[in-house]
């Protein structure tokens, strides 16, 4: 296509001179930064600065930190606050109930069972079983 084509369709290649003369700001690279947006092969490693190395190391610091409390919480077992030996006819939700009264029924029955690694409902006579602490 020739400039002339290209002047009549309003499809102006960059850097151009404007159809209509008006005045129109160009951005130019200049060398000196030219030579910094080169770039980069696939096996050249990162450069970080200074304030870059920082940066990374305050926020593994800070990830440190929050992580082994967060951890613990989930992984260590509930404080074990009583023991009760399970006499015939009781239940899970009776224990809970009794031992548990100001927690959610559902709620203290999976704080039991978690508390003794129970994977089910089914208790036996004379089982000891940890009631956690509220």
């Amino acid at each position: 296509m020739t400039a002339a084509a290209l002047s009549h369709s309003g499809a102006l290649p960059w850097g151009a001179p404007p159809a209509r003369g008006g005045r129109h700001l160009h951005a130019v690279p200049s060398k000196a930064t030219q030579s910094h947006t080169r770039l980069r092969r696939t096996g050249d490693p990162v450069r970080l600065t200074r304030r870059g190395r920082l940066a990374v190391t305050l926020s593994m610091l800070a990830a440190l930190a929050v992580t082994p409390p967060t951890v613990l919480a989930m992984v260590a077992p509930a404080e074990a606050g009583t023991e009760v030996m399970v006499r015939s006819g009781q239940t899970l939700s009776e224990l809970a109930a009794t031992h548990l009264p100001q927690a959610r029924r559902d709620l203290a029955i999976v704080q039991i069972q978690r508390a003794n690694a129970l994977s089910s409902n089914e208790i036996q006579v004379g089982q000891v079983l940890q009631i956690p602490s509220p």
